[in-house]
């Protein structure tokens, strides 16, 4: 899956550097490409790998639901994004349906 992402960048490099904002020639936007290829694809795929080595295929795909919900979560924390009642409902069904999930998965012989 790596290589299918590091292809893909590739392929869409010229692309990045035709419309960024501000263009890579800056010191700010080098850093903020490198930072988006770093931490939120790289790293995000190297956890996802060693949980794969750790976990049953099924807990690490379950997990990866709740990402939604801790985005929202954080982007209420750190950038102050208001959570909407609709967005709390949506967080709640989530949640709800990840525990039925869990409780009938450790039910099961």
């Amino acid at each position: 899956m790596g290589q299918m992402f590091g292809l893909g960048g590739l392929f869409l490099l010229p692309v990045l550097i035709a419309t960024w904002p501000g263009g890579l020639n800056t010191a700010a936007g080098a850093a903020a490409a490198g930072y988006l290829v770093l931490v939120p694809t790289v790293l995000a795929y190297l956890l996802f790998a060693a949980g794969l080595r750790r976990l049953p295929p099924a807990t690490v795909a379950t997990l990866t639901l709740t990402e939604p919900v801790v985005a929202a979560l954080l982007g209420t924390a750190i950038l102050g994004e208001e959570l909407t009642v609709v967005a709390g409902i949506g967080m709640a069904a989530v949640v709800a349906s990840l525990t039925v999930l869990a409780v009938s998965t450790l039910r099961t012989p």
